[in-house]
């Protein structure tokens, strides 16, 4: 788990009363058909149900674009959300690329790399992902578009 997640997820189990449970990491990358447009938004099908923000999305094709200097939007006919961001940077330029955490065979969106670019958007730990922390060893899924 990354630094930022870390403290976030420690910040809310300390203000819930949860313990704190650090679960290890392992990455999978995928690649994926993913466009992107001037805007900044993509294109991308995904390839199994997630969670943004404690809403719960079918896999499929969505449309991730930049809300707002602090937000993600995500539309796609299998349903729609809108989830807070932090601002994250990287030493190098990748992208596009979705980040998830998964624990068993459940997927939550943890960053955004919506261009091919040093920054990102990482999204806030949900008291969802918390309690699955708890029960699940932490698996990184990255997938990156196609090239």
């Amino acid at each position: 788990m990354k630094r930022t997640q870390w403290m976030i997820a420690v910040m809310l189990a300390v203000l819930i009363g949860l313990p704190i449970v650090y679960a290890q990491s392992t990455n999978v990358v995928m690649q994926v058909p993913a466009t992107t447009s001037v805007n900044g938004a993509v294109r991308v099908t995904i390839p199994f149900d997630f969670s943004v923000s404690g809403k719960s999305l079918k896999a499929g094709e969505y449309v991730i674009a930049p809300a707002d200097e602090k937000g993600i939007s995500f539309k796609g006919s299998n349903g729609s959300a809108v989830a807070l961001t932090n601002g994250i940077s990287s030493n190098k330029a990748d992208g596009p690329k979705l980040v998830f955490h998964k624990y068993g065979h459940t997927y939550f969106l943890a960053q955004t790399w919506l261009r091919n670019s040093e920054s990102g958007r990482e999204l806030f730990v949900s008291p969802q992902e918390i309690n699955m922390a708890r029960e699940y060893k932490q698996e990184q899924v990255v997938l990156v578009a196609k090239k």
